[in-house]
């Protein structure tokens, strides 16, 4: 197949919300809703049921990220179906293009400033071009929130949450979610931190910088804007 290169629990609060949540809004797919969006500035419309694995590039990515990144596919297989796993195997060297990615794997880095920026982590989504649905890819997150002190805050329980957060933003994009920010102050500018939020004021993990739970029982967890996005963008698989 053909690819192109583009740009542990699930708390029960959260399920129910999901459950009473609407399906969908329309008969066909659906590439936008409350605090998320597809990524189909990338080309990824949609998720496959076929299984998708975890891995990474050292063992101090592995070290660093699997615990996080073992709740999230816990959490994306409960919401969507779709089995999700993280194996344990290291694929060592430079991301590889998408024209030779494997199929399905997403391949996570540990690395000083990916994009040369300080504190910013980076995700290469790859899309199967026969049907826009989220092939694989690689991400690397940024070091520097370990060998930083206190890089996030000096409550160490929310340091470690925001760190999961950004993790787990990371692969929401290799499964297709953009940023979900919007113009809502309708000033024809679409800005940092601009998103949709709840009472409690949270945002979603899809939020661009990174929303999400900041507590020690929901933290480093798709919210209840961005998972209907992942249990849609799975729908719209079948209904492309």
């Amino acid at each position: 197949m053909h690819i192109r290169r583009l740009a542990t629990v699930v708390p029960a609060a959260v399920l129910a919300a999901l459950a009473a949540a609407p399906a969908h809004a329309a008969d066909g797919p659906v590439y936008a809703g409350k605090g998320w969006k597809a990524f189909t500035s990338a080309g990824i419309y949609s998720i496959s049921p076929d299984p998708y694995v975890i891995d990474f590039a050292s063992t101090t990515a592995r070290d660093r990220l699997a615990p996080a990144l073992k709740r999230a596919a816990a959490q994306i297989t409960a919401v969507t179906g779709v089995k999700v796993t993280v194996s344990s195997k290291l694929r060592p060297g430079a991301r590889p293009s998408c024209s030779e990615a494997p199929r399905h794997v997403m391949t996570f880095h540990y690395k000083y400033r990916p994009t040369g920026k300080k504190g910013m982590s980076h995700a290469w989504p790859c899309t199967a071009s026969v049907n826009g649905s989220a092939w694989g890819g690689a991400a690397a997150v940024n070091s520097e929130y370990w060998t930083t002190r206190h890089y996030f805050s000096k409550n160490s329980t929310t340091n470690r949450v925001r760190r999961d957060n950004v993790i787990i933003h990371e692969l929401g994009h290799l499964f297709g979610l953009a940023h979900a920010n919007t113009d809502r102050d309708r000033d024809g500018r679409v800005e940092g931190g601009e998103c949709v939020q709840n009472s409690a004021g949270r945002k979603p993990v899809m939020c661009t910088p990174t929303g999400g739970y900041h507590t020690a029982a929901n933290g480093g967890q798709y919210t209840t804007f961005d998972a209907p996005g992942l249990k849609q963008m799975r729908r719209n698989y079948d209904l492309r």
